[in-house]
């Protein structure tokens, strides 16, 4: 972000007062720019991904979840309270997402890509991956899923990858969660990245649909040329080695 300011000349006659609005507008454009974050470099770049920041909602209800668009039943592991998911390898902290008592419920956020690293996407070079921890309730068939909508400048739909959606059977009926993940490339021209979480209910009353732990990560890689010359390199010193 570039901040520009447009002054009169009886503005410059102020040299005081206008050493102060020249460091001013420099220091916003240090802040803009130190806000920009890459998704390079192996960090998670999901907001609250296993819904611990908040508060757990009461009974089957939904409500706002930090990080997030749209309302969520978020409830807390141990069979004593009214979900009943024990926790286990899938739970980072002591809260997850559900469907509370909705046939669907979902919640979604955006994450635009930083100026530094559009580059990098649109010569095929951003690989990524997607995973999470999805399951649900006994025999109860409900389900959960993350999709990423890549999306170009104008919000427009690029490409989607899909992973959850782990069935009773998947979990031999027994309450919990199993890991799914993909990874793949950004397209090129995708500009921000779009998470939806929806918990779907297939029978009853309750959305037992429930997911924890998810993550984003993205690595450049090197381009064929690239790899090429490393790889040519490594051989050259390896016959010198050899040699000696």
């Amino acid at each position: 972000m570039v901040v520009q300011i447009s002054l009169g000349l009886d503005v410059f006659a102020r040299g005081k007062e206008m050493n102060k609005i020249v460091l001013s507008a420099i220091t916003l454009g240090v802040v803009a720019s130190a806000s920009a974050q890459s998704i390079f470099g192996g960090s998670n770049v999901i907001m609250n991904a296993g819904l611990d920041e908040g508060s757990p909602s009461a009974g089957g209800g939904v409500i706002a979840v930090p990080g997030w668009t749209g309302d969520a039943g978020v409830g807390t592991y141990g069979v004593a309270n009214w979900w009943e998911i024990p926790s286990g390898s899938w739970a980072t902290g002591t809260q997850f997402f559900h469907g509370g008592s909705n046939g669907s419920t979902q919640i979604t956020q955006v994450k635009v890509l930083d100026a530094a690293d559009l580059a990098t996407v649109d010569a095929g070079n951003a690989a990524y991956n997607l995973s999470g921890w999805f399951g649900g309730w006994q025999t109860q068939n409900d389900t959960a899923a993350l999709t990423m909508r890549m999306l170009d400048g104008g919000a427009a739909e690029l490409g989607t990858v899909r992973i959850g959606d782990v069935t009773s059977t998947d979990r031999a009926s027994v309450s919990g969660m199993l890991q799914r993940s993909a990874s793949g490339t950004l397209l090129a021209g995708t500009r921000s990245l779009e998470f939806v979480l929806v918990a779907t209910r297939a029978g009853g009353t309750s959305n037992d649909g429930v997911a924890d732990t998810l993550s984003f990560t993205a690595e450049a890689v090197p381009e064929p040329a690239t790899m090429l010359i490393v790889a040519s390199a490594a051989a050259l010193s390896a016959r010198k080695r050899r040699q000696k």
